[in-house]
């Protein structure tokens, strides 16, 4: 059998030590056949606030934001690999998601050209 592991956003404190970790909920397409979903939307504790994270496909889900600012997110930090294709889309969602919940939204997507 064939183990799968998790798309994981990990904080690193200045220190270096691990703050904690998120594991991506919404997995499109064939990202499902390479990784295992995770199941919750932690909000961590840091120094400058209350923050989330999000991966990428989650940024298109209205309730996973919705439900980290419920939580007490204050600022949602978003990494992702979106294709330049879907650029327009990626701003988008990164505005909506900030006007809908009233959060500060640090996004930051890949860059490279693409095959």
């Amino acid at each position: 059998m064939r183990r799968r592991g998790y798309n994981t956003a990990i904080l690193v404190g200045r220190d270096g030590a691990i703050l904690g970790k998120y594991r991506k909920v919404h997995l499109p397409g064939e990202e499902r056949l390479a990784f295992r979903p995770g199941f919750r939307f932690p909000v961590f504790d840091l120094t400058i606030g209350r923050v989330g994270v999000l991966i990428g496909w989650d940024l298109a889900f209205p309730e996973a934001m919705r439900s980290l600012v419920l939580d007490g997110a204050e600022l949602v930090c978003v990494s992702a690999a979106w294709e330049g294709t879907h650029a327009d889309a990626w701003r988008a969602y990164c505005i909506s998601r900030a006007c809908e919940n009233a959060v500060f939204v640090a996004a930051a997507n890949r860059v490279g050209n693409e095959p």
